[in-house]
């Protein structure tokens, strides 16, 4: 009766429940934009809606942690950790035991601060009625819309406010520059830049500007102008990695075709009769080999039926140009028509999309282009199918406990299983426990009696197929094992008596044997037999067995008593019988019978003992 009645009371606590359980929380997270920096506040807040209940108790988790729990749904937080955070949250009103579900997930990347760097253009050490362009540089991973702040010597007061900041150079100029940012959209600020010294002197220095790019591919064009302020009539002289070129008055240097060795430190100067500048600033002329791209996939290389596929194709350069992309399938070009751009998304993949992706690029505005990328197999294969296995077996007793296994035969890890008992979710209770794949029922009972089937799901992924259903049966009874042996009548002092526990199954069994009571120290053997060597008539009595499987172990029931009794052979009677006549005869003999005697116990231990190896060795499972 109280095996029916807990199941009921069990389904309408859980109705109650479902009744009373307010909606899912909102989490929003402050500042909304990500990254955040290290060292700012970040301010989590958990809305509960859709009730009227008060006197909510709020907990917070992020990463996996809790992190908070009190009566404010506002939790803030100061980001330290450069690392990507998840966070959720829920509520629970303790007063009634009831809890919210989890909250939406929100994330946010914590980055350190940025530090600003100041470049000087044309350099450090310039001259009076020369520009100088001193740029504030803040390298973040994503596009930052900041506003600037530049300070000269320690001044209070911004001197500019732009990126940029300009100077036609007059000796009030010289004295220390540094600048910071900081982020329109949320006034989060950057670290101040380490301070650059401005010197401005009477005597002019040329600056060398590169067209159109400092960084080029083998076989473009690369222009070099030597600038600076009056500069008519002059003599420029070209400089390359501290050796001479040339010398012309145009003031520029053109290289076409340019290959990897015409890469190098280029400056110039000026002269003018026996005048000479100084040299120019250096620039760095990088010259790489033409762009190789990469084709990546996503989610996967081996994909299922009905998946969706994206293919990118990744340029390995560090300059900014805008491509247009031409996709190759085994071979032939732009099989895929409406693929034209990097990212290429191929719906409800088939059998027939499997093959060799590779990609290639030329510029939209320009007409560089790259090699063709390495080959990307694509492969596309069924659904796998989940494999179900039940132990001890489907056919199990009342209060065992029963381990189910699902078993995925696939390439990929990380299956995320669900389990369903005639195709409802299994939910986890006191008997019932999930640990990945592992479904396990303590205690189990007639309730327990249903169909069990399992699936895997990736993140992101369909779900597998399937498998054939399994049927658990659950008897409300014990097994009771019968107890026999193979000696009819009484056993004979000497030898041995073997004892066989029935029982109509098998499977998964150890056997128990106990001895005199059945509270008496017991044997375990794994077959339903057992040998008991009959020394003395004490070793007669009742024996019971009785068989267990599982952990924690399920006992049968058992067996009934069997009585073994132990009659003194006719050897041993005879033996004692000369003994005691030899010993009314003559006292002195007493040493003589006792070494006797134990010379023939000695023998008799010997052939018991050579008996029982040969017969353990016969032994088998009955």
């Amino acid at each position: 009766m109280e095996s029916s009645v807990l199941p009921l009371i069990l389904l309408l606590m859980s109705n109650s429940y479902s009744a009373q359980r307010p909606d899912k929380p909102v989490l929003t997270v402050n500042p909304e934009t990500s990254p955040i920096f290290r060292g700012e506040t970040v301010t989590l807040t958990c809305d509960l809606q859709g009730t009227e209940e008060t006197h909510w108790t709020y907990r917070f988790q992020c990463d996996g942690v809790y992190v908070q729990e009190s009566n404010e749904k506002e939790f803030k937080i100061t980001a330290m950790n450069s690392r990507y955070s998840k966070c959720w949250c829920f509520a629970i009103r303790t007063s009634t035991l009831i809890w919210s579900p989890w909250s939406n997930e929100v994330s946010f990347t914590v980055i350190e601060r940025p530090k600003p760097e100041v470049r000087v253009n044309p350099d450090h050490h310039v001259f009076r009625g020369e520009t100088v362009t001193l740029t504030c540089d803040i390298q973040t991973q994503t596009h930052t819309e900041w506003r600037y702040s530049w300070i000269k010597d320690d001044s209070v007061n911004p001197v500019s406010t732009e990126r940029v900041y300009r100077i036609t150079s007059d000796k009030s100029h010289s004295g220390k520059y540094s600048c910071r940012g900081e982020k329109i959209s949320d006034s989060q600020r950057s670290d101040i830049s380490d301070a650059v010294t401005l010197t401005v002197s009477d005597k002019p220095t040329p600056a060398v500007i590169v067209s159109p790019q400092s960084s080029v591919f083998t076989g473009d064009t690369v222009t070099l102008s030597c600038t600076f302020i009056n500069s008519t009539g002059w003599m420029i002289h070209w400089i390359k990695d501290s050796n001479s070129e040339s010398s012309d008055a145009a003031g520029t240097k053109t290289i076409s075709s340019v290959k990897v060795s015409d890469g190098g430190q280029y400056r110039c100067r000026a002269q003018r009769g026996n005048y000479s500048t100084q040299f120019s600033n250096t620039v760095q002329v990088t010259v790489k080999e033409r762009p190789k791209l990469e084709v990546r996939v996503n989610p996967d290389h081996h994909v299922f039926r009905g998946e969706t596929v994206t293919l990118t194709c990744d340029i390995q350069t560090q300059t900014h140009t805008e491509w247009r992309y031409s996709w190759i399938k085994d071979g032939t070009i732009n099989i895929l028509n409406q693929c034209t751009k990097q990212e290429c998304e191929i719906s409800h993949v088939e059998f027939s999309h499997q093959g060799k992706y590779s990609c290639s690029g030329r510029e939209t505005r320009g007409s560089r282009y790259t090699h063709a990328s390495d080959e990307l197999t694509l492969t596309v294969s069924d659904l796998p199918t989940a494999k179900l296995t039940v132990h001890p077996e489907t056919s199990v007793f009342t209060g065992e406990t029963v381990i189910m296994k699902c078993d995925i035969e696939s390439d990929y890890s990380n299956w995320r299983y669900e389990w369903y008992k005639d195709r409802t979710v299994v939910s986890e209770s006191e008997r019932y426990t999930v640990n990945t794949n592992t479904l396990t029922i303590r205690g189990a009972t007639e309730s327990d009696q249903h169909q069990f089937c399992c699936r895997g799901k990736r993140d992101g992924r369909p779900a597998t197929s399937q498998n054939t259903s399994v049927i658990l049966s659950v008897k409300d009874s014990k097994l009771n094992p019968e107890l026999t042996s193979d000696t009819a009548g009484a056993a004979l002092t000497g030898n041995t008596v073997t004892l066989i526990c029935h029982m109509t199954q098998t499977a998964g069994w150890d056997f128990y044997w106990y001895k005199h009571t059945q509270n008496s120290e017991k044997n375990k053997t794994e077959t339903n037999s057992y040998r008991v060597h009959i020394d003395s008539v004490s070793d007669g009595g009742q024996y019971w067995c009785r068989a267990g499987r599982g952990e924690p172990v399920y006992y049968t029931n058992y067996s009934d008593a069997l009585w073994v009794r132990v009659t003194v052979s006719a050897d041993q009677i005879r033996v004692l019988h000369t003994l005691s006549s030899l010993l009314a005869v003559c006292p002195y003999l007493m040493a003589t019978v006792v070494l006797v005697f134990k010379c023939y116990r000695a023998r008799v231990s010997s052939v018991e003992d050579q008996s029982q190896f040969a017969v353990t060795e016969e032994e088998t499972s009955i």
